[in-house]
């Protein structure tokens, strides 16, 4: 393989483009991701989700 072949792995990523944003930190959502849907909103981690439905994460015992 060519020395150009091998460098072609630090091009940047042709024009991607985002396909959604996150609904509670609003990073953007890419084609591929793994992300958390409820009713129609898409969110990249349940810490957005939590927060965007106003509750937080509680241990018991300790409230």
């Amino acid at each position: 393989m060519s020395r150009l072949g091998t460098m072609a792995r630090f091009e940047e990523p042709e024009d991607v483009k985002p396909v959604a944003e996150c609904k509670g930190c609003n990073n953007l959502l890419f084609a591929g991701e793994e992300v958390v849907e409820s009713k129609g909103k898409y969110f990249c981690e349940t810490g957005c989700l939590v927060e965007s439905l106003d509750c937080s994460y509680k241990t018991l015992g300790e409230i």
